[in-house]
């Protein structure tokens, strides 16, 4: 193991191990950061993809911090897609949190999803190796935890990180990098 990774590695388990028994993904953001806006609860019609999930009311969620395999990337995309499934399965309701820049190109809203019982979904299809971290400079108030769990998940080789699922990540896949 080269030293960057093994201090990689080290930061990474520091800092999940900070984190302590998993409250991190379940802290809500506080109230007085003028960055963090609710929207309106999101019941969640249908999970589109591994990063996107569409609302009863029509909105298009988009995860912020997360890139997930695309559904041509198989059978990485559909993996992705059915975990994000079991974290916000049709029918249940997440709390809808907002960032600086609110929509993306394509119009849909770009957001941080957190179940009724806390869990941070976004960092969670991440911890659980089912998507990547992708920060965009507006949008990233939750960038380290999101961070660190792709760095363990790495390290720890869970999810598609055990399959190779990343061996093409999905922003070189949709930039014909790889294949």
């Amino acid at each position: 193991m080269s030293r960057g990774v093994a201090r990689a590695a080290a930061l990474a388990l520091a800092l999940a191990t900070a984190a302590g028994d998993g409250d991190a993904q379940r802290r809500p953001a506080p109230a007085e950061d003028p960055r963090v806006r609710a929207t309106d609860p999101c019941t969640v019609d249908v999970v589109t993809d591994g990063d996107t999930v569409r609302c009863a009311d029509g909105r298009r969620v988009r995860l912020l911090l997360v890139d997930a395999p695309e559904l041509a990337q198989r059978p990485w995309g559909q993996r992705a897609r059915t975990a994000l499934e079991r974290l916000a399965p049709r029918g249940s309701v997440l709390r809808v949190e907002i960032d600086r820049r609110p929509r993306d190109r394509h119009g849909r809203l770009l957001a941080y999803l957190h179940t009724t019982d806390g869990t941070f979904v976004n960092r969670e299809l991440v911890a659980q190796g089912w998507a990547v971290s992708l920060v965009y400079r507006e949008n990233d108030r939750y960038e380290l935890q999101v961070r660190t769990a792709e760095m363990t998940a790495r390290l720890r080789r869970t999810g598609l990180w055990a399959e190779g699922g990343f061996d093409c990540r999905p922003a070189d896949y949709r930039r014909n990098r790889c294949r």
